[in-house]
């Protein structure tokens, strides 16, 4: 499946196809999404293996092996921001549309009397939940389908679900006011599902106390996913189709997981932090001991924190993986005097960018760029940061923030 989605991607870059019909093309192929898990990390090793090449002597030609970079990185570029469109008009389209029907199968399937029964009209009725919420550390759990999900921190000492449920615009009176999602409270838990069947869609507001320890695990299906101002453990957040924005979130580890969006996060400490997409960028800045980013069409851009105890008191490293992307690291510069850099690209650039960086080992051919790296006192540090950044298509940067 791989294949085909970059062959879609490239033929919404050269403008062959709509973002649109690149969209439906992938619906058609598709018989439900896969895992970010599945996307990724299953076929790293063998990717990475791909990647590998006997390559051309370094003898080549300067200008040749210039103009194959430029139009590699090119290409890359290309592939990443038709990505990203891609995955913008999947997220517009299902919350325009919204019907599992219209989300999946190409239009002309409503020519058939059973399936064009998911194109009538429809209407939207409001839902909320509240209650109170006990303990001091609390597990919040919330699975979705087919709409977006935002968390947002209050004052007050309970809990409150604020849902926008999508129904046939048929339904009797006594299915508009059936509960859609159903919530299960207990001392230090709260979980939230939306019913199997109960609506075509619906969109969720959590309000949660403010002066509360959390643990998340928050799963939708079609739809971005919002969160502010969370301290806790382990959090988890998923979406097949949407977006991913986080803005100061303080964790123990944070995994986050989309197939078709991009990946924002801002004012980020966690002892690990994981972030993969399929079809979308990942820009983040985080203070992590470890960081894992991954995604197959779409540029990395990580911005490390300045230096503190998360980060200062044990070893770190960071993993940043893309196949058609560029992979950006700019560390404040004490931190880049402890940090090993190993950087490879196949048709691309590598640019190390500081004066407390030393190269150890720089090996070059048209096809294939390694470089090693190590700060000035990356020898003698007793706690260092290893950066780890692989592409295929594009460049590798990494400078001074």
């Amino acid at each position: 499946m791989k294949e085909e989605r970059l062959l879609i991607l490239k033929m919404i870059a050269e403008g062959k196809i709509t973002a649109e019909e690149g969209a439906a093309l992938i619906d058609a192929l598709e018989n439900g999404t896969s895992s970010p898990e599945e996307s990724h990390f299953g076929d790293f090793e063998a990717r990475a293996g791909r990647q590998e090449s006997p390559g051309f002597e370094p003898t080549a030609d300067k200008d040749f092996s210039q103009r194959l970079e430029e139009e590699a990185s090119r290409f890359a570029d290309n592939v990443q921001r038709a990505a990203e469109k891609f995955s913008r008009v999947l997220e517009e389209r299902i919350q325009r549309d919204i019907k599992p029907a219209l989300a999946n199968m190409p239009k002309w399937f409503a020519q058939f009397p059973v399936i064009a029964s998911w194109f009538g009209p429809t209407i939207t009725v409001e839902e909320t939940h509240s209650g109170e919420l006990l303990g001091n550390e609390v597990e919040v759990g919330y699975s979705g389908n087919n709409g977006h999900l935002e968390v947002v921190m209050w004052e007050e000492s309970g809990y409150r679900f604020e849902c926008q449920k999508v129904l046939k615009g048929a339904v009797g009176e006594e299915e508009r006011r059936e509960n859609a999602l159903v919530i299960d409270v207990g001392p230090g838990r709260l979980e939230a599902g939306v019913k199997s069947g109960s609506c075509l869609a619906m969109n969720t507001r959590l309000f949660l106390p403010r002066d509360r320890w959390y643990k998340l695990r928050l799963r939708t299906s079609n739809g971005w996913v919002r969160l502010q101002d969370i301290v806790g453990g382990l959090m988890e957040v998923h979406s097949s189709n949407g977006r991913l924005q986080l803005r100061n979130i303080t964790a123990e580890k944070l995994i986050l997981g989309t197939s078709n969006g991009a990946i924002d996060c801002s004012a980020v400490k966690a002892g690990q932090f994981e972030a993969v997409t399929s079809n979308g960028r990942i820009e983040a800045r985080v203070s992590a001991r470890d960081v894992r980013c991954r995604t197959s069409n779409g540029a990395i851009e990580l911005h490390p924190l300045q230096q503190d105890p998360v980060t200062l008191d044990q070893n770190g490293r960071y993993e940043l993986i893309t196949s058609n992307g560029s992979i950006t690291v700019a560390v404040p510069r004490d931190l880049l005097a402890v940090t090993g850099i190993e950087a490879k690209t196949g048709f691309g650039a590598i640019q190390i960018e500081s004066d407390v960086l030393q190269i150890k080992t720089r090996d070059e051919k048209i096809d294939n760029k390694f470089i090693v790296a190590q700060g000035e006192r990356y020898g003698t540090a007793e706690h260092r940061l290893d950066i780890l950044a692989r592409t295929s298509n594009s460049h590798i940067a990494i400078t001074e923030a």
